[in-house]
C-alpha cells in the first residue's frame, strides 16, 4: 500500500454581482490565474445583477500551500466584458483575495468591490466566498494502479513542443516517462538605464502621457511588467515569471537548441521602441546541464537595447536592461548556486503573482561597499571610524579615540594599518525620519520604519522605535536619526545614488502575531546629490577645515501592494563631504631611547645626601606639582562651566529655530496638502470626464455600427420585398387573365341558360294565367276568398281592442307613477321651502298648488278627450266589423299578418307620442310629435286599405 500526500483544495466561489451597467450585446467573464493554472467562469449576460454561480478550485499539497502563505501570494480575479458580435475582450476591473483568509471552516460570503474599474459610481461588486477543503489521504493497492505511461498519448521523440498539462499545472517537453524531472524556468526583469535614447525623433509617441513596459513571450504566453511613465529615471519593480517544466535534460537541451534566444521588447502603448536578445547558450553546456540536478543555472547581466531601425548614434551611451534567467530543478533552492554580482543592482522586493509554488524569491546580490578602512580622524562632528567592518549606526555622542602623543619625538601607532588611496573621500550620510502622516489605515497600529542600504557597509536593517498612530494624524518618530560614515570615490557615489534608491518599509508590530508589512516607500538619492552644496566649518586634527553639506527635505508616500497611498514619511536626508582621506604615516612601536648630546659629567667629589626627599629641590618640585594640579582643576572647572553655558545657549537657540522650522514646515505641508487635494480633485474630475468621453465615444461607435448594420439590413429587406412583390404581381396578373377567360366562358354559358329559362318562364306564365282565369270563373272560389277576408278583418279588430285595453292599463300605470313622483316632488319642495321664511313659503306653496291643479285638470281633460276619441274609434270599428260580417270576403293569410304588424306599429307609435307629451318637454306643435302623428295616420290608412 502506498500512502498519498496530504492535499488541499482552495475553492473560490463566485456567486453573483451587483451595480453592473446593462449591456445587451456583451457577456461578462471572471478569470483567475493562480499556482500556474488559469481558471474562468462561464460567460453570463452583462446585466445589472449577473449570476455566475461558479466554483474555481486549485489542488495543492501542504508544502505548496505553506509556501504560498509565507510569500503572501495574492489571488487576483480579473473581470472581463466580452463583445459577442466582435469577439473583443475588455478588462473592466479586478479583485485581490488574500490566501491567508482561506480557512477549513466555511466562511460567510462577502461583497468585494472591483478595483481600477472603468464603470462610474456606484462601483460594481461581486459576492465571493473562499474556503479551504482538505482531502483525506487514501490508500490504494499498488497492483490496482495503472502505469502512468499508458495514460499519456505517444509523441515523437524528436518533438519538443511544450504541451500544457492542466492537471499538474506544468508544461511537458518531450515524451513523458519515468525519468522526467520537474524543473522551473524563471525570468526576472530588473533595472534599466538610458532608455530615453530609444525615443524616436521622427514620429511622436501615442497619447499625452504614454506608459512604457517591457514585453516578452515565454512558452507562447505574452508577459508584460508594470507600466512606468518616467523613462528618464524608470522605477521598475522586478517581477519574476516562473514556469514549471516536466522533462529530461536531453529534451531540455533540444528545446533550447531550437529556441536559442529570449526576445525582450520595450513598448509604448502599441509602438515598439527597442529590443534585446538573451542567449540560452549557458543552458546548452554539458557541464552546466550535468550540474543542473544539484545547482541552478543562472544567466544574469545588462543587455543592450537597440531600436527597430538600428539607428542609434555610435557616440551615445547604450541603453541597457537587466535580465536574469534561471533554470533549476523544483526541489533545488535558488540560493544554492553562486549568484553573479552585477555592477549596480537595487535590492528591491519582488512580486510573486505568477510564481510557481516552490519558487523561492531570489535574494538580490549583495552590493559590496567601496568603503575602505582608514585611520581615525578628529572632526567637529566626532566622526567615528570609517572601517567597513564596524556597524553602520554610530553614536554621535561618543568622542573618537585620539592618537596619543609621545614626547621626545617618539610615535605610538597601531600594529596593523592600511593606507587609503588618494582619490577616496570621506562621506557621512544621515537620515532623520521626523514624522509620519497617516492618511488611511484600517485600525490603530504600532508603526515602525525599517530599511537597509548595503552600500554603506552593513546589511543589518535599521529600525525606528514603534509609535502608535491613528487615521488622519501626524506623529513624531522616536529614535529615527541614523548616521553612516563611509569612504568611496565621487564617481562611485554618484552612480550608486542615482541607480539604487532606499526602500523604506512601514511595518505594524503586533504582540500576538508576527509583524505585518503595511506598505513601502522609495527614497531616490539621485535628487540629494543634485541639491545645492553648503559650506560647513569643521575641526579635523586640530585644524579648521571646510566641508560640503547637501540636504534634502520632503515627504515620500507609503504605497501598499494594491498601489494605494496610506501614509507619508516626512524626512531629512543629509550628505556631508569631508574631502579626501589624508594618509597617516603610521609606524610600528619601537623602544624609546634617550640620546644625550652632552658628555656625561663625572661624578662629583661631594658626597650625596642620604635622604633625597629632604632636599629643597624635591620640596619645591612637590609644591610646583600641587599648584599645577590645583590650577589644572580650576581651569577644567571653568572650561566645563563655559561649555555648559554655551551648550545651554545653543540648545535654546536650536529649540527656537527648530520650532520656527517646524511651524514653517507645518505651514508648507498644509499648503502642499491643500494644493494636492485640489490637484487630486481636478485629476479626478478630468479622469471622470475622460471616462465619460470614452464611454460616449464607444457608445457612438456602437450606435454607428448598429445604424450601418440596420441600414444594410433595411436595404436588403426592401430589395427582397420589392422583388417578391414584383413576382407576386406578375403571378396575380396571370391568374386574373386566366380567371377572366374562365369568367367570360361562364358568362356566355349563363346567358344561354338565362335565355332558355326566360322562354320556359314565359310559357309557364301563360299557362298559369289561363288556369287562373278558369278558376276565377267558378263561384265557390270567390265565396271562399271573401270568407277568408272577413276572418282576417275580425282578427284585426280583436287585436286592436286588445291593444287599446293594454294601452289603457299602461296609461293608468303611468298616471299612478306620475302622481307618486308629484307627491315626492311636493315633499322635497316643502322641505326646501321650510328653510325660507314662512310667509314666502305659504305664498309659493299656494302658487305651486294652483299651477299644479291647472296642469292636472288640463292633463286629465286631454286624457279624457283621447279616451273618448279611442272609444269612438272602437265603436266605429265595431260597427264596420258588424256591417262587413254580412258580406264575407276572403283574403289571403298574408294580409292578416300584415294587419297585425300594422296594429303593433300603431300602438307603439301612439305610446311613444303620449310618453313624450307627458314629459312636458314637447307639445303637439313640435316636429317630432307631428312626425309621429303623420306615421300613425299613414299606418291607419294602410290598415283601412
Amino acid at each position: 500500500y502506498i500512502m498519498q500526500k496530504e492535499s488541499y483544495l482552495v475553492v473560490v466561489s463566485v456567486l453573483e454581482g451587483r451595480n453592473f451597467p446593462s449591456r445587451p450585446k456583451q457577456n461578462i467573464v471572471i478569470e483567475c490565474k493562480f499556482d500556474g493554472e488559469l481558471l474562468a467562469t462561464d460567460p453570463v449576460p452583462h446585466t445589472e445583477s449577473p449570476g455566475f454561480t461558479t466554483e474555481l478550485a486549485w489542488e495543492m499539497d501542504k508544502k505548496s500551500l505553506h509556501q504560498h502563505r509565507m510569500h503572501r501570494t495574492p489571488i487576483k480575479l480579473q473581470c472581463f466584458a466580452v463583445d459577442t458580435a466582435k469577439d473583443i475582450k475588455e478588462n473592466v476591473g479586478y479583485i485581490v483575495l488574500d490566501l491567508r483568509g482561506a480557512q477549513l471552516k466555511a466562511q460567510a460570503e462577502k461583497w468585494y468591490t472591483l478595483l481600477n474599474t472603468k464603470y462610474s459610481r456606484p462601483k460594481p461588486s461581486v459576492k465571493i466566498s473562499m474556503v479551504l477543503e482538505a482531502d483525506e489521504p487514501k490508500q490504494a493497492p499498488f497492483k490496482a494502479q495503472e502505469a502512468p505511461a499508458r495514460t499519456v498519448s505517444v509523441d515523437v521523440v524528436d518533438n519538443v513542443t511544450p504541451v500544457l498539462d492542466e492537471e499538474e499545472g506544468c508544461f511537458q517537453i518531450g515524451r513523458r516517462g519515468l525519468h522526467n524531472e520537474m524543473y522551473v524556468l524563471s525570468v526576472t526583469l530588473g533595472s534599466a538605464f538610458n532608455l530615453e535614447q530609444l525615443i524616436p525623433g521622427n514620429k511622436p509617441l501615442p497619447g499625452v502621457s504614454p506608459g512604457y513596459f517591457f514585453y516578452y513571450s515565454l512558452f507562447e504566453s505574452d508577459i508584460t511588467n508594470d507600466v512606468f511613465h518616467n523613462i528618464f529615471s524608470p522605477e521598475i519593480t522586478p517581477e519574476r515569471a516562473s514556469i514549471r517544466i516536466r522533462s529530461t535534460v536531453e529534451h531540455l537541451k533540444s528545446y533550447f537548441t531550437q529556441n536559442s534566444t529570449l526576445q525582450v521588447h520595450l513598448c509604448c502603448v502599441d509602438q515598439l521602441l527597442g529590443s534585446t536578445s538573451v542567449s540560452f547558450a549557458s543552458f546548452l553546456s554539458n557541464k552546466n546541464l550535468t550540474m543542473l540536478n544539484s545547482s541552478p543555472i543562472i544567466i544574469d547581466g545588462m543587455f543592450p537595447l537597440s531600436p527597430p531601425d538600428k539607428s542609434l548614434e555610435p557616440n551615445i551611451v547604450q541603453p541597457k536592461v537587466n535580465v536574469s534567467v534561471c533554470l533549476r530543478r523544483e526541489d533545488v533552492p535558488i540560493d544554492s548556486a553562486p549568484q553573479p554580482v552585477p555592477a549596480m543592482e537595487t535590492p528591491r522586493k519582488e512580486k510573486y503573482d505568477d510564481a510557481a509554488p516552490n519558487d523561492h524569491p531570489k535574494n538580490p546580490p549583495p552590493v559590496v561597499s567601496a568603503a575602505e578602512p582608514a585611520v581615525l580622524v578628529d572632526t567637529d562632528n566626532d566622526a567615528a571610524s570609517i572601517n567597513s567592518d564596524v556597524p553602520a549606526k554610530m553614536p554621535q555622542s561618543t568622542p573618537p579615540p585620539q592618537i596619543p602623543a609621545v614626547e621626545d619625538n617618539s610615535l605610538a601607532t597601531t600594529e596593523t594599518h592600511t593606507d587609503v588611496p588618494g582619490p577616496t573621500q570621506h562621506f557621512r550620510f544621515s537620515l532623520d525620519i521626523k514624522t509620519i502622516s497617516i492618511l488611511a489605515l484600517p485600525h490603530a497600529c504600532n508603526v515602525f520604519v525599517k530599511y537597509s542600504y548595503p552600500f554603506f557597509g552593513s546589511f543589518a536593517p535599521v529600525m525606528t522605535g514603534p509609535v502608535q498612530v491613528f487615521n488622519n494624524s501626524e506623529v513624531i518618530v522616536p529614535r529615527s536619526m541614523c548616521v553612516f560614515d563611509f569612504a568611496c570615490t565621487q564617481k562611485l557615489l554618484q552612480g550608486t545614488f542615482r541607480s539604487l534608491p532606499i526602500t523604506l518599509e512601514m511595518w505594524h508590530r503586533d504582540k500576538e502575531t508576527d509583524d505585518v508589512l503595511l506598505g513601502t516607500s522609495i527614497l531616490t538619492l539621485g535628487e540629494l546629490i543634485s541639491m545645492e552644496k553648503d559650506k560647513v566649518l569643521i575641526t579635523q586634527n586640530g585644524k579648521k577645515d571646510v566641508a560640503f553639506r547637501q540636504t534634502r527635505r520632503g515627504a515620500v508616500p507609503v504605497i501598499t501592494m494594491t498601489k494605494k497611498k496610506i501614509a507619508e514619511l516626512n524626512l531629512i536626508a543629509t550628505l556631508e563631504d569631508f574631502g579626501q582621506v589624508v594618509d597617516q604615516a603610521i609606524l610600528r612601536p619601537q623602544q624609546v631611547s634617550e640620546v644625550s648630546d652632552k658628555p656625561t659629567t663625572q661624578k662629583s667629589s661631594k658626597p650625596e645626601p642620604q635622604n633625597p626627599r629632604e632636599s629643597n629641590e624635591y620640596k619645591a618640585a612637590i609644591e610646583l606639582e600641587l599648584w599645577k594640579s590645583q590650577e589644572q582643576e580650576k581651569f577644567l572647572k571653568k572650561m566645563n562651566d563655559m561649555e555648559n553655558q554655551q551648550m545651554q545657549l545653543l540648545t535654546e537657540e536650536f529649540k527656537k529655530r527648530d520650532k520656527e522650522r517646524e511651524m514653517l514646515i507645518a505651514k508648507r505641508i498644509a499648503e502642499y496638502q491643500k494644493l494636492e487635494k485640489q490637484l487630486s480633485q481636478t485629476n479626478a474630475s478630468l479622469e471622470k470626464r475622460e471616462m465619460q468621453i470614452s464611454s460616449t465615444e464607444q457608445e457612438l461607435a456602437h450606435l454607428k455600427v448598429d445604424l450601418q448594420r440596420e441600414k444594410e439590413r433595411t436595404v436588403a429587406e426592401a430589395k427582397e420585398a420589392s422583388q417578391r412583390m414584383k413576382e407576386d404581381c406578375i403571378h396575380q396578373v396571370q391568374l386574373e387573365r386566366e380567371r377572366r377567360t374562365v369568367a367570360e366562358d361562364q358568362n356566355k354559358k349563363l346567358l344561354r341558360q338565362v335565355n332558355d329559362i326566360e322562354q320556359k318562364y314565359s310559357e309557364l306564365m301563360a299557362q298559369f294565367h289561363e288556369y287562373k282565369n278558369q278558376l276565377s270563373s267558378r263561384p265557390e272560389v270567390r265565396m271562399e276568398a271573401e270568407l277568408n277576408l272577413l276572418r282576417m278583418e275580425k282578427g284585426e279588430v280583436d287585436r286592436k281592442l286588445e291593444s287599446v285595453t293594454k294601452s289603457k292599463l299602461h296609461y293608468k300605470q303611468q298616471w299612478g307613477r306620475a302622481l307618486k313622483e308629484l307627491a315626492m316632488m311636493k315633499k322635497t319642495e316643502q322641505e326646501h321651502a321650510m328653510a325660507n321664511l314662512k310667509q314666502q313659503q305659504q305664498e309659493l306653496e299656494a302658487l305651486k298648488l294652483q299651477y299644479l291643479a291647472a296642469d292636472e285638470k288640463k292633463d286629465l281633460h286631454n286624457d279624457q278627450h283621447k279616451i273618448n276619441e279611442i272609444q269612438k274609434e272602437l265603436q266605429q270599428l265595431k260597427s264596420v266589423a258588424e256591417t262587413k260580417v254580412s258580406s264575407i270576403a276572403i283574403e289571403s293569410d298574408q294580409k292578416l299578418l300584415n294587419c297585425e304588424e300594422i296594429n303593433e306599429r300603431v300602438s307603439r307609435l301612439i305610446e311613444e307620442r303620449d310618453t313624450l307629451l307627458r314629459t312636458g318637454v314637447y307639445n303637439s306643435s313640435d316636429r317630432i310629435i307631428s312626425e309621429l302623428d303623420r306615421q300613425i295616420k299613414e299606418e291607419m290608412q294602410k290598415q283601412s286599405k
